[in-house]
């Protein structure tokens, strides 16, 4: 058997069962299925994205910042800026 046929046939799928608690397919060798506890990234992603939104935000006062005091012209682009950003705020959490 090739590669390829080795990849498609080589494991089985379980008996048909509740998709909640039965895999579509049987798990490598050497893996249980965890259906109670499942390992999750969620609170790593959470935490990402606050680390992310607050390095964008302090890159916004930056700007705002130099537009209105140094340069002492805002412009549209600075309106759809913080529009956007506070967009990316309130879809963040």
């Amino acid at each position: 058997m090739d590669i390829i046929g080795h990849l498609l046939f080589a494991r089985q799928a379980p008996p048909r069962g509740d998709p909640a608690t039965t895999p579509v397919l049987a798990p490598p060798p050497g893996v249980k299925s965890n259906f109670v506890d499942p390992y999750s990234r969620g609170p790593m992603l959470v935490q990402l994205n606050a680390i992310l939104l607050t390095l964008v935000m302090l890159f916004f006062m930056m700007r705002m910042w130099t537009r209105v005091f140094i340069t002492r012209s805002l412009g549209w682009d600075d309106c759809e800026f913080q529009r956007s950003d506070v967009r990316l705020a309130l879809d963040t959490f």
